[in-house]
């Protein structure tokens, strides 16, 4: 289940020309501290290790656009 669920990500991303942080929880997930109480959402200490997850991706997209 979860190689098929990466992989229509992948595609996706490929199909519509994309782009794809492959998992912008890494690193946040199953850390201490970096999740709310609820489990689901990150906590405030996780937010530099999330947009630099997404930045990763985003940034030379962004340096290189027209």
């Amino acid at each position: 289940y979860t190689r098929r669920f990466t992989a229509l990500y992948s595609e996706l991303a490929e199909t519509h020309d994309a782009l794809l942080v492959p998992f912008f929880m890494d690193g946040v997930a199953l850390v201490d501290g970096m999740m709310q109480a609820d489990g689901i959402h990150p906590s405030e200490q996780a937010q530099p290790r999330l947009l630099d997850n997404v930045w990763r991706i985003l940034g030379p997209a962004l340096k290189s656009a027209p």
